[in-house]
């Protein structure tokens, strides 16, 4: 077993999460430029997480529900 497979068993044994699910980490990677974006109040970050689930095809409980509607339900 790899220190990776020990640490994601470990995670999963002490119930945590994946970085790559854990809303802690889901900003770790994201350039400075985009973050101070976000972070302008002008900037509707709302908006773009719909959009993606809406490019995703999901609604707002991540189910797949096809592109065209998932537009309507996000309205993007």
């Amino acid at each position: 077993m790899t220190p990776a497979d020990e640490g994601f068993a470990a995670a999963k044994r002490d119930n945590e999460k994946n970085d790559e699910i854990n809303i802690d980490f889901v900003y770790q990677q994201t350039d400075t430029e985009l973050l101070l974006t976000l972070l302008n109040p002008k900037t509707d970050a709302r908006y773009y997480l719909k959009k993606e689930l809406a490019n995703r095809g999901l609604d707002n409980d991540g189910l797949w529900v096809g592109f065209a509607k998932a537009k309507k339900i996000h309205r993007v």
